[in-house]
């Protein structure tokens, strides 16, 4: 019995040896295309992208940032004001502590999962 895990990725000016539509990363997740330049000039971030998007709220709900760098610290940001409750999945020692003393909470990615 094959498990899967279906994930949306947010892909933003993405460089043609890694798209995300190939078939292989496909089956991961769903792509969410970003023009950047586009949401620059509106000032929107990625996250409020995806909350008109999907027409969702974030209050109560968890959110998982993998990657505390500085677009994973903006996102855990946005996330946190929308009132979700974020984990923040990091390898790098340094940017785990420096998440945590945000105030998010830092776990492996195998725990947030499962």
């Amino acid at each position: 019995m094959r498990s899967e895990l279906n994930l949306n990725c947010v892909a933003s000016n993405v460089s043609h040896s890694h798209q995300p539509n190939s078939p292989k990363l496909r089956r991961f997740y769903t792509p969410l295309y970003a023009n950047v330049a586009t949401t620059a000039k509106r000032a929107y971030s990625a996250l409020d992208g995806i909350i008109r998007a999907t027409n969702t709220l974030l209050a109560g709900k968890v959110f998982t940032v993998v990657g505390y760098g500085w677009c994973g610290r903006g996102l855990a940001m946005r996330a946190k004001g929308h009132g979700a409750k974020v984990f923040v999945t990091e390898i790098d020692p340094v940017r785990a502590l420096e998440a945590a003393m945000d105030g998010y909470e830092v776990r492996s990615l195998v725990e947030i999962v499962s």
